[in-house]
């Protein structure tokens, strides 16, 4: 690897690391300062540097993370729009209202309203189908992990990162058979668009493993979670999310917590015959 590949791959851990505590920590004020200093770059070069590689500045990505999470939690209903508001930065219901619409075209109540019928016509659905699940509420532990980030459709993105991570790994002399791989699917395609949402192939840290080329590390919060089981072709898993978030969700009486589902893959890298996958759904609980 020559030293201009291994200086693009420097900077791109770095800005990353700044990415994931900007993920991690929505809530709080992000000054460009306090960011540029995570990456280790001057202020005046990191915001150039950031919209170089992210392909948006530091105020239009933190404004669309905001923003997208405002219309997860205003469709599962569960705080009141001026909650949502503040969380997402915005002191007033107005100035809230004129930039979500700006953003995702419709006012936060009608946004909101919209998602309570699209709901009631999953549970519909489920009762006349006959569709149970199975919900476990459990305490997990947090992983460290080592991770390809791709951003786009995830029927695309999902399987190019973790072709790429199962690479990257092989490269290390890692049994890429004998480990444990998540994904985190951080973004919903009906909200998020597409070129913008963002999947994580990851595997459990193990003893040999390194951060090297397009491996980056982060932590997958432990806690409180409930989980599902989806049994079959990832293809499908659109249904698995229906099921939880129209149906077990609005008659669970829980709270979700403002972090991505995580997915845990049970089946190994060798197994073709798609019918037989096994893929735990874990979701935050507040």
């Amino acid at each position: 690897m020559s030293d201009l590949d291994n200086m693009h791959y420097d900077y791109i851990q770095r800005v990353r690391k700044v990415m994931l505590y900007i993920e991690s920590h929505l809530d709080e004020q992000l000054e460009l300062q306090k960011l540029a200093k995570i990456a280790a770059f001057s202020p005046f070069h990191f915001y150039r540097i950031f919209r170089s590689l992210v392909g948006e500045s530091l105020s239009e990505y933190l404004r669309r993370l905001r923003l997208d999470r405002a219309a997860l939690q205003l469709r599962a209903g569960q705080k009141n729009i001026i909650t949502i508001a503040l969380e997402a930065g915005y002191e007033t219901h107005s100035s809230f209202s004129k930039a979500f619409k700006k953003h995702l075209g419709k006012t936060p109540s009608s946004y909101r309203h919209e998602g309570k019928e699209q709901n009631l016509l999953i549970n519909l659905k489920t009762l006349n189908q006959g569709i149970k699940m199975d919900a476990e509420i459990i305490e997990t532990e947090n992983i460290n992990v080592l991770f390809i980030r791709r951003t786009g459709n995830y029927c695309a993105s999902a399987p190019d990162a973790t072709k790429t991570l199962w690479s990257q790994l092989g490269n290390q002399g890692i049994d890429i058979q004998a480990q444990q791989y998540y994904g985190i699917a951080h973004d919903d395609p009906d909200i998020t668009k597409e070129e913008q949402v963002r999947y994580d192939a990851c595997v459990a840290k193990a003893v040999g493993m390194k951060i090297s080329g397009e491996l980056s590390e982060q932590n997958i919060p432990g806690g409180k979670h409930v989980r599902f089981v989806h049994k079959g072709t990832l293809t499908k898993l659109s249904e698995t999310y229906d099921y939880i978030y129209g149906h077990w969700l609005p008659n669970s009486g829980k709270q979700l917590a403002d972090r991505p589902c995580v997915l845990e893959y049970i089946h190994k890298p060798d197994c073709l015959d798609e019918d037989k996958w096994v893929t735990n759904v874990y979701l935050p609980l507040a």
